[in-house]
């Protein structure tokens, strides 16, 4: 079950989330969380509320070895965006230095 899910997911990523959304393939947010959680050891890391209203959740594993980016919709189902790896926290500098 839990390998399907994650299949689910990969053809999620493969979508723009609009249109996944809006044909119900994406799964309830906390089956996403728990996949992500048991799977990869990724844990929620940031969230903000886009323009479009979907709440977009950035979920990294602790050491960064792996990230994963939600769209979570008010019908309660969350689409993957985009993963990857090597997740790095950068520390926001006053007037955008060192950027």
């Amino acid at each position: 079950m839990r390998c399907l899910l994650l299949a689910a997911l990969v053809v999620a990523f493969l979508w723009s989330a609009p249109s996944v959304a809006a044909q119900q393939n994406c799964p309830p947010r906390d089956i996403v969380l728990s996949v992500l959680a048991e799977t990869r050891d990724e844990r929620p890391v940031g969230a903000g509320v886009s323009q479009g209203g979907p709440l977009i959740e950035l979920l990294a594993s602790r050491g960064g070895e792996s990230w994963t980016l939600i769209a979570t919709y008010p019908n309660g189902r969350s689409c993957l965006l985009a993963a990857g790896q090597g997740w790095r926290t950068i520390e926001a500098q006053p007037n955008g230095e060192g950027a």
